[in-house]
């Protein structure tokens, strides 16, 4: 929830929206471009769906197949930003913003899979999100 002078704001949506209308242009999360915009919104949306997927399948990182730096266009948006939210838990960054367990001080089972999901494209791109974009 956000509250605002103008009201609370309870959706992730109304939330980045909110927040996106008062960055500078440059630094928006949603690109003015419309076809860009409609890519960002899809995958923002197809990510959140399919984030209790176990397998990742749902959330692998198409910019890691086509070398770019980011899901849709040139810059960082809305669609990774959504992408590393929802990554944060399987790959444990160490820029979380907030004390995230490391894989050195959990139980084995997990630290292995922590580690596994790290060595991942999808977990490097996430990665990479964290220290760059933070």
């Amino acid at each position: 929830m956000l509250v605002t002078s103008e009201g609370a704001l309870g959706d992730s949506s109304d939330i980045l929206a909110y927040a996106d209308e008062r960055l500078p242009v440059e630094r928006r999360l949603h690109p003015a471009d419309a076809e860009a915009r409609a890519q960002v919104v899809g995958l923002r949306s197809a990510s959140t769906r399919s984030s209790g997927r176990r397998d990742g399948a749902g959330c692998t990182s198409r910019s890691s197949r086509n070398g770019r730096r980011s899901l849709v266009g040139e810059r960082f948006s809305a669609a990774d930003l959504a992408f590393a939210a929802l990554a944060a838990p399987a790959i444990s960054p160490l820029q979380h913003g907030t004390p995230v367990p490391q894989p050195e001080d959990m139980p084995d089972g997990m630290a292995a899979a922590v580690r596994r999901w790290r060595e991942h494209p999808a977990g490097q791109y996430g990665l990479r999100l964290f220290r760059e974009e933070r």
